[in-house]
């Protein structure tokens, strides 16, 4: 097994298209399926099931998704820090993140395509909560934040880019009478026990939803976590219900995720966006480069 095979099975779970796949590669789709098929004979289980018009991920697959991407962004990370030791950097950028979902998914193929165009460039990356990085992006200890909030947008020192914005969704246990329903609204929640990650950590725009299901549903029971990952155990453990965003959800097969309805919710912020953003008194080229690069990877990466 090598990082070109993990790469093309995480590219064809994420697309289920070996054509995109191979896209998003930058190789041919016989290439894509060739490395999918020697991964598939060591392992010596099928990760897909293919139809004339459709891919989908067997059971085996969906199980060594999970690991797959997990291994895959240590190998990236790793090799690209054994290189670095060897090389002299002419320039360094700290990028600080949370590294949910969607960083879990985009980051390993951006950070190998940056690094290749961009070798004289040194990455240095933390994790933060979203309220940390920001403050570290004001006093210029790192210089690129990646945000899922609309609060870091708002202040006039920070310049950013919204990539896309996200709605809620609402994790639930799968053997719930909820998890039945297509979609849920507030009012569904009114005797549920809501899981929430502590208000330092949590999103402002959850807390300004949890405002209003509290004036509407009087009943309604928050409690609060450590985290996200936390919330999403506990609701994998049937302790109750969380609201998330879309980009925040990991796969559990013991968890149903749902659209919130709050469209008639008119006072809130209704989606979270995710972008990228630094300080607007930072001029360095290989910070400008690295925004471009970054917005043109998303581009081709999402399509």
């Amino acid at each position: 097994m090598n990082s070109k095979q993990l790469e093309a099975f995480i590219n064809v779970a994420q697309s289920l298209n070996f054509s995109k796949a191979a896209q998003r590669m930058f190789v041919t789709q016989p290439t894509v399926s060739n490395l999918i098929k020697t991964l598939e004979q060591e392992l010596g289980v099928a990760l897909f099931e293919r139809t004339v018009r459709n891919v989908h991920l067997t059971p085996a697959g969906e199980t060594f998704y999970s690991d797959a991407k997990e291994i895959y962004t240590r190998i990236i990370m790793a090799t690209d820090r054994a290189k670095q030791e060897n090389k002299k950097f002419s320039a360094k950028i700290s990028i600080g993140l949370s590294l949910n979902r969607f960083e879990k998914d985009f980051l390993p193929n951006f950070i190998k395509k940056f690094s290749q165009k961009n070798e004289e460039t040194q990455l240095f990356f933390y994790k933060v909560k979203y309220k940390k990085g920001m403050q570290d992006l004001l006093e210029r200890k790192i210089d690129i934040l990646l945000f899922n909030t609309n609060e870091v947008i708002d202040n006039k020192t920070i310049k950013s880019i919204t990539l896309y914005k996200d709605d809620f969704v609402l994790l639930i246990p799968n053997d719930t009478k909820l998890a039945t329903q297509t979609t849920i609204t507030i009012a569904d929640l009114n005797t549920s026990t809501i899981i929430i990650p502590k208000r330092t950590d949590s999103h402002p725009e959850l807390e300004e939803l949890l405002k209003y299901i509290k004036q509407k549903n009087e009943y309604a029971h928050i409690i609060y976590c450590d985290d996200i990952q936390v919330a999403q155990l506990l609701v994998s453990c049937g302790l109750g219900v969380s609201i998330v965003p879309i980009f925040e959800v990991d796969n559990n097969k013991t968890i149903t995720v749902i659209p919130l309805d709050i469209t008639k919710i008119t006072n809130i912020n209704r989606k979270i966006p995710y972008g990228i953003a630094w300080n607007s008194f930072e001029k360095r080229k290989e910070i400008t480069n690295f925004v471009k690069q970054f917005q043109q990877h998303f581009k081709k990466w999402s399509n």
